[in-house]
């Protein structure tokens, strides 16, 4: 592997010899709390908070290969000495392999062993690593190191990111990873290195590698954003954190040049890749993408900022799903943090209600509610109330609310809002809008472009029964599909422009996919236009997969009882109430109960994004009504 490091870059080493016997900077752990670890017992001694104590690990040199011997080390955090904080995927908890832990076997994760594993040299080596460093099963000091782990990690001399073994042609990966490095200030050749047929191998294990379990997992967010200095580790591979970071970064700049690039190739699901997502995004958006692409501003906006977070990385696993809201503290500011004191002892159902408890009673914003998702693919699993998103599930959507448009349907106004019944109820006012006519059918969050053909036939069929061929009508029906985002990202896109090329595009792949389907007359006629020869395959992937695939994912298409046109959560159906609540930027859709009302989802309604249900409220023509949310 020519080019590849194999051993750390960092600039100093971490703390090595035998610590003095003045002073308690460095002691060996004993006491009488236990815990049983396999056949063996070892003993934990208790942490002092009012000292700020952590542990270490002094990872001794390798005597054997398959034996790692360490000793545990209390430290105080105000006084630390060097050390080397590992981040890492736990991975399968029933794979283990022992340690040998003050002379006592201690047995961990396959992944951290070999994490371990890989940083032993012939010195002693300091490490801190969470599933030996903190005593597991004590709660109350797991509640307290989590709220020290900011510090943990700014603290260290250096974050190890442990991304496993070589596997997948990973050393293939990291030979591309230098190759763009080497040519990222050149757009032409980075350009013609995406468009080579002899690099499609290094893709795909680039692609693998982006798409390994460690960037899935939520508290890696904390620790990479928390570190100084990070090495990213790779079987016996080693490459500064920037690289990965400045790769990402290119390909996400240079996105159209992949798209093009990849069109004839199969999804990762089908070369073994766990996200399904297309090569493109993973290469851009997935892996250090994730980390890359968001200002730290993005989260130190008080309660903004914590939604925002909880928001972004929602896609991310943890094993408690209270650590949806404890593993992303750590990227918030010290005001935030404060608001969410770290307590196992706490229910999942209320630190979710707390959020929006806190969120609302901040911002006097409602926006919060658009990340309940609601869905035929997910079941409520704590007893939570409709308005309360279940940070746990994963809905592979975006709220309305966090798209490029930002809509504003309820102008400057501010919730009028109250809880009660211990906070399973909240009440709202909400601007009525309609009741729903008439929906069309559901599309599931992962979908590609045969699921919009469908739904496209479907959703149209809809307008042509209640509306015909009215042309405002197909217009709006195609300002709709995209959330109203094409026209406005794009000056010379009006809207019959806009319609003629939806109309174009998916005529186009309907006769590709299904050339003995008849099509009425009046798409045909969108069958040619002047801008035909510029109309590629590639543009045409690339209109579809930006304007309308994430804008209708996990969404239904309708008409209201006065014909407004809507695409709402999948989970909406006929005789669900459209209001637009106060303080909140975008319509939603309600469903009455026998006490009260559930929410449904947000819903984008063609013409009442951007206030008018204020101004015709204001106007006396729209009512303000209540609504108990349960």
């Amino acid at each position: 592997m020519s080019g590849i490091r194999t051993t750390p870059i960092a600039a100093h080493e971490p703390f090595q010899g035998t610590p003095s016997p003045k002073g308690d900077q460095w002691h060996r752990s004993t006491g009488p709390t236990t815990r049983k670890l396999g056949d063996t017992t070892f003993q934990y001694r208790d942490l002092n908070p009012a000292q700020n104590e952590i542990r270490l690990l002094r990872l001794l040199p390798a005597a054997n290969f398959s034996i790692i011997e360490c000793e545990i080390l209390h430290i105080s955090l105000d006084n630390p000495k060097d050390y080397v904080a590992i981040s890492y995927a736990w991975g399968d908890e029933e794979d283990t392999q022992v340690i040998i832990l003050d002379g006592h076997e201690f047995p961990v994760t396959s992944s951290l062993w070999h994490g371990l594993n890989r940083l032993r040299k012939s010195v002693p080596v300091i490490v801190w690593a969470d599933a030996v460093c903190i005593n597991q099963q004590n709660t109350e000091e797991r509640n307290h190191q989590v709220q020290t782990m900011t510090s943990i990690y700014n603290k260290a001399y250096k974050v190890a990111v442990w991304l496993g073994l070589g596997a997948d042609n990973s050393n293939m990966a990291m030979e591309l990873l230098i190759e763009v490095m080497d040519v990222i200030l050149q757009p032409l050749k980075l350009q013609s290195l995406i468009h080579s047929r002899n690099r499609r191998p290094h893709f795909q294990a680039l692609v693998l590698l982006f798409d390994r379990e460690y960037w899935n997992r939520l508290w890696v967010v904390q620790e990479i954003t928390n570190a100084r200095d990070i090495t990213v580790y790779c079987g016996p591979c080693a490459l500064p954190w920037s690289t990965y970071v400045m790769v990402s970064q290119a390909f996400r700049t240079h996105r159209r040049h992949l798209i093009h690039a990849f069109l004839d190739v199969p999804t990762p699901t089908e070369v073994e890749s766990s996200s399904g997502a297309s090569w493109d995004a993973v290469l851009g958006c997935r892996g250090p993408g994730g980390f890359s692409s968001v200002d730290r501003q993005f989260y130190s906006a008080g309660a903004t900022g914590l939604v925002n977070a909880l928001i972004y990385h929602r896609g991310k696993f943890c094993s408690d799903p209270r650590d949806k809201v404890y593993g992303i503290l750590g990227i918030l500011s010290p005001e935030q943090r404060a608001q969410f004191p770290v307590e196992y002892s706490t229910s999942t159902r209320e630190v979710y209600i707390d959020v929006v408890d806190y969120y609302i009673t901040s911002t006097k914003r409602l926006d919060i509610l658009g990340a309940s998702i609601h869905s035929t693919e997910h079941r409520n699993t704590f007893s939570l109330p409709s308005w309360v998103p279940d940070w746990s599930h994963h809905p592979r959507l975006v709220p309305l609310s966090r798209q490029n448009r930002r809509f504003s349907a309820a102008g400057a106004t501010d919730a009028l809002f109250s809880f009660s019944h211990r906070r399973k109820t909240l009440t709202i006012s909400a601007i009525y809008i309609d009741h729903i006519a008439t929906c069309g059918i559901n599309l599931g969050s992962k979908i590609g472009i045969p699921h919009a053909l469908m739904a496209f036939l479907n959703w149209r069929s809809k307008i042509i029964q209640t509306k015909g061929y009215d042309i405002p009508a197909h217009e709006a029906f195609c300002r709709t599909l995209s959330l109203d985002q094409a026209i406005g990202d794009n000056q010379l896109w009006t809207p019959s422009v806009w319609m003629a090329y939806v109309y174009r595009i998916f005529h186009s792949l309907l006769k590709e996919s299904l050339p003995s389907l008849p099509l009425d007359e009046n798409l045909e006629a969108y069958a040619s236009g002047d801008d035909d020869a510029n109309m590629s395959a590639a543009l045409r992937e690339e209109i579809i997969s930006v304007y309308i695939l994430d804008s209708v994912r996990g969404r239904r298409f309708g008409l209201t009882s006065s014909g407004q046109l809507f695409l709402g959560a999948g989970f909406c159906s006929a005789a669900d109430v459209i209001c637009v609540p106060l303080g909140c930027p975008t319509p939603v859709i309600l469903r009455k109960q026998r006490q009260g009302y559930a929410y449904i989802g947000d819903v984008y309604v063609d013409g009442y994004m951007y206030g008018k249900a204020v101004e015709e409220w204001e106007k006396k023509d729209k009512k303000l009504l209540t609504f108990e949310l349960h």
